[in-house]
């Protein structure tokens, strides 16, 4: 019978060889994105969230969208530069201010998608989709009329402890090919 100690051990040594198969796994993906979008800017022009909408319709629930294993705004910083998943979330943020019909300072923009990136940073983009169609659809709350950060930033909020919730029911090996795909660099 092995203590919670040897346990424990066992786990994070197996955890490590995950991560080490992971690894070039990442830079397969890396390679690949930057074959269809060489630069961040590429990036920013194709994966609009009309393109995205379209692209990930058929993930179309929370758990579809966890298991797709496509890029993550964390990785969009390791594949081009640290403001690349930012400017994506301020464009959005532009995009969906379009949509509603309102008027928006850049200044809010840009500081709403420095905090979203914090808040979900882990996120990847089927997910960063199905959380832009649910701000639309008003699942998150009303603006009332006009652009509201502390909107977006609570429905940022309740999408990752919907996503917790998901996470804590699925079995450990899958939990682990998630937190895999967060952490590793």
């Amino acid at each position: 019978m092995e203590t919670r100690k040897e346990l424990a051990i066992r786990g994070a040594l197996k955890q490590r060889e995950q991560s080490k198969t992971l690894l070039p796994e990442l830079s397969k993906r890396k390679v690949e994105l930057q074959k269809v979008c060489s630069t961040g800017k590429d990036f920013l022009k194709q994966f609009n969230f009309d393109y995205c909408a379209d692209r990930y319709r058929i993930l179309n629930t929370q758990k579809a969208a966890l298991v797709s294993k496509m890029i993550n705004l964390r990785e969009l910083t390791n594949v081009y530069n640290q403001e690349t998943p930012r400017l994506l979330l301020s464009l959005w943020l532009t995009q969906l201010c379009l949509f509603m019909g309102f008027e928006a300072i850049e200044i809010q923009l840009r500081q709403t998608s420095e905090y979203m990136y914090e808040e979900i940073g882990m996120l990847n983009l089927a997910e960063l989709t199905l959380l832009f169609h649910r701000i639309r659809e008003g699942f998150y709350g009303e603006f009332y009329g006009k652009f509201n950060p502390q909107i977006v930033l609570r429905a940022c909020r309740e999408y990752r402890k919907e996503r917790g919730c998901i996470i804590s029911k699925m079995s450990t090996n899958q939990q682990n090919e998630i937190l895999n795909t967060l952490y590793s660099k």
